[in-house]
């Protein structure tokens, strides 16, 4: 299962970043969709103000569900109003704050199937 980087727009009007996937039963039809490492995404003014008639702006990026100590988390196809794909620039930025997170979770992951597929060997 590979994650896209996708910006997701729920039907409270919060708009996700983080890596999503689709859940399909073995049959291959959608369950839900999976977020992975989300954050919500909103552009803030950044007090300077290039020209008179101009804002500039800057990414926030805050953790959603920050007492929560999963990283994945399934959302339901009628939260979902909308799924985008990320502006390089938004890539690059997201991917530079929270990169390591997916590198860490892939570690993790290949940690955790080692020991199950060695967890039944017994030493005779």
């Amino acid at each position: 299962m590979v994650e896209v980087l996708k910006i997701v727009t729920l039907q409270t009007g919060e708009q996700l970043i983080g890596g999503l996937v689709e859940l399909t039963d073995d049959d291959g039809k959608g369950i839900c969709f999976s977020i992975k490492h989300p954050y919500i995404i909103k552009l803030v003014p950044s007090g300077k103000v290039p020209r008179e008639d101009e804002t500039e702006f800057r990414i926030n990026f805050n953790k959603w569900m920050p007492f929560s100590p999963n990283v994945s988390f399934r959302i339901s196809y009628p939260s979902v109003v909308t799924i985008g794909d990320v502006d390089k620039g938004v890539h690059d930025v997201y991917m530079e704050k929270f990169g390591y997170l997916y590198e860490q979770s892939e570690t993790e992951q290949k940690e955790s199937e080692w020991k199950e597929m060695n967890s039944g060997e017994k030493n005779d």
